[in-house]
């Protein structure tokens, strides 16, 4: 990988290094010829083809595959509806193992999100009941190498797990999902004059969504009672942090409640001041912001805080009614424009200013390479310039444009190094110089210079050479690695490259058009076919980069049982698979089923490290599920359409 691009990565690396310990070694990242691990079967496994471990996740997400009869695909255009023939049942059940109807049990891509202030992609979300006999089943599933489940019930605690992977057509497995008590959070709300304040709101969140925009799914909420009191019932164990408000009192947050057992109850008083308001204006050269976020964050321990939140009206005024007397920080937010802090503002005033600075227009016009003729109808999206010969990364900042001289003015950009992307039908995402904004100020008479790029066509086949229709086709940037941080990243992963996801007709042509001149990297996917991954494609201005024929292979397949400690069948182990002949980066990942038995098909052959661990689910315990991997890794081989068989144990 690039250096540069190694050092912007790292700060998101260290974000994601718990979320990491249990996802990338579990999904690790394909960079050579294809592979696809199948789903888990619980009784008498059968061969069925599957995703590779590590799932899609592209800069246009939520297009689907193009019309099977579109052979030729224009890399900037939306496509036509696909439909998978797949499921993703399971069976949810008690301690006792009795079937628990009427669960709620919901389907998600979401998993990934882990940065502040990201968008909640829920497109692809689903959500079922089971039924009298604890069943649920998902239909037309995109494949992935794994989705997450939030299953809830209320007399339960809420269950977060990752599935087994699911591929483009066959029937796929969960096992059985065991719900189980949970601690109780209670005790009584007072003032500081010690009544009881009832109808007091309390909400409790974990600790992996803070900071999320939108409510996290694993939040609890209760009211008091008459006399003050509230119970909060099944809170999963692990830490949690605490909010109350109340009508009148100012809002009180309580972190690092930990619960790490049933019983007995956690009690915990709560004790509420009378709120008190905090007034004033957000401005730009004396005129008024309206909608503006403005925050008050309070001065306390780390174990209680007070804040607020509210927004500006018409005229940049604000209001915070019910804060909890004392000092505060006051940081307003809106886009387009920087603001200054006000620090240290008491309860009580009611002249506060928030000064705030209109960020930079950046402006120019986008014209056809080859005539020079205004391009009319556009949409133009500022990119982060990395450095000389480092792919760009997209921002928040787009726009669509129609004008007949072609002109456009990107507004409220903040300070850094961009370069300016276009986009029309029929051309190639094309890009501007680079271009330096400061505060405020920004170079104009940009031009954007719209080409219609290259294209890459061939022809997917088996070896026998017979053709393999509408096999899946994406396209990526050279360094993409198909794992758990690079689908965490999404689009914010550094690329110059155009985002195809395309089907090759039943032929097993296909052409990817509209391309920008740049290096590319193509994977093909088909059911009961290994993944096949090309790197290091030059496209250019005017050209089609032709491959010709490319094989795909059905590679080999990989069983096993996964035994406890006590050398009992383990139910839900996660299964990981590494290389280990030199191959960087290319693995599996599944799970064990009812029987403690996996089953991994459409496995590139070479030489691997198999081991397996308990949980692998979004709250496990990285440390133990890194030791489990250590303890029960074992070698083996895997050659083209036969099968190896593995047993592994874990330690205590």
């Amino acid at each position: 990988m690039r250096p540069l691009l190694v050092l912007l990565l790292v700060l998101a690396a260290l974000a994601a290094l718990v979320f990491g310990i249990l996802s990338l070694v579990g999904d690790p990242a394909p960079q050579g010829e294809g592979h696809a691990p199948a789903a888990t079967q619980t009784e008498a496994p059968v061969q069925t083809p599957a995703l590779e471990g590590g799932g899609e996740v592209h800069e246009n997400r939520g297009v689907k595959p193009a019309d099977e009869g579109s052979v030729r695909s224009a890399a900037t255009s939306t496509s036509g509806t696909w439909r998978y023939d797949n499921s993703l049942s399971g069976f949810v059940q008690n301690p006792q193992g009795q079937p628990v109807p009427n669960a709620e049990v919901s389907v998600s891509t979401a998993y990934e999100l882990l940065f502040v202030n990201d968008p909640l992609d829920t497109s692809q979300d689903e959500t079922v009941r089971t039924d009298a006999q604890g069943k649920f089943a998902f239909h037309d599933l995109e494949p992935r190498s794994r989705y997450k489940l939030t299953v809830k019930h209320p007399q339960y605690t809420l269950k977060e797990l990752f599935t087994v992977p699911v591929g483009e057509s066959g029937e796929y497995e969960e096992p059985p999902i065991t719900l189980a008590s949970g601690a109780t959070l209670q005790g009584h709300v007072r003032d500081s004059g010690g009544n009881m304040v009832d109808g007091a709101t309390l909400v409790l969140d974990g600790l992996m969504y803070q900071g999320a925009p939108y409510d996290p799914p694993d939040r609890m909420t209760a009211t008091t009672d008459a006399d003050g009191f509230y119970s909060l019932v099944n809170v999963p164990l692990g830490q949690r942090m605490l909010t109350v408000s109340a009508p009148g009192y100012g809002t009180v947050v309580l972190n690092g409640l930990n619960f790490d057992k049933e019983e007995p109850p956690v009690n915990r008083d709560i004790e509420l001041k009378i709120g008190e308001m905090i007034r004033g204006r957000v401005i730009c050269q004396g005129q008024g912001i309206p909608e503006a976020t403005v925050q008050a964050l309070g001065f306390a321990n780390t174990a209680q805080i007070s804040r607020g939140v509210t927004k500006t009206d018409a005229t940049g005024a604000f209001t915070f009614e019910s804060l909890t007397p004392g000092d505060y920080n006051l940081i307003a937010s809106a886009r387009g424009y920087r603001f200054e802090t006000a620090n240290r503002q008491r309860t009580g005033t009611d002249n506060v200013v928030i000064e705030g600075f209109k960020e930079a227009d950046v402006c120019g016009h986008v014209i056809d390479a080859a005539t020079g003729a205004p391009v009319t109808s556009f949409t133009c999206r500022m990119r982060t310039d990395n450095g000389p010969d480092v792919p760009t990364s997209v921002t928040e900042f787009v726009q669509d444009f129609n004008d007949a001289k072609g002109e456009f003015c990107m507004t409220g950009i903040p300070q850094g190094p961009y370069v300016i992307e276009a986009s029309a039908p029929g051309y190639a995402p094309s890009f501007s110089a680079p271009i330096s904004v400061a505060r405020g100020q920004a170079p104009g008479g940009n031009v954007i210079r719209l080409t219609r790029g290259g294209s890459i066509s061939g022809r997917v086949v088996d070896s026998g050479g017979k053709a393999v229709p509408r096999a899946r086709i994406t396209t990526h940037d050279r360094e993409w690695s198909d794992d758990t941080f690079s689908q965490m990243l999404g689009s914010a992963f550094p690329s110059n490259v155009t985002q195809v996801d395309v089907r090759c007709d039943e032929s097993g042509r296909f052409v990817l058009s509209g391309l920008t001149p740049d290096t590319y990297q193509m994977h093909i996917r088909a059911a009961g076919f290994t993944r096949y991954i090309k790197n290091e494609i030059p496209v250019t201005d005017g050209a089609e980069t032709k491959l010709g024929d490319i094989v795909l292979s059905h590679g080999g397949t990989l069983r096993g049982t996964l035994f406890d400690p006590s050398g009992k069948p383990l139910v839900g182990g996660t299964i990981n698979v590494v290389a280990d002949d030199g191959r960087i980066g290319i693995g599996y990942s599944g799970k064990s089923g009812s029987d403690g038995k996996f089953l991994i098909v459409n496995v590139a052959p070479g030489r691997y490290l198999v081991s397996g661990a308990r949980g692998g689910s979004p709250e496990s315990n990285p440390i133990e599920f890194m030791g489990d991997l250590r303890s029960s890794q074992k070698q083996v081989t895997i050659t083209e359409d036969n099968t190896s068989v593995v047993e592994m144990s874990l330690s205590q």
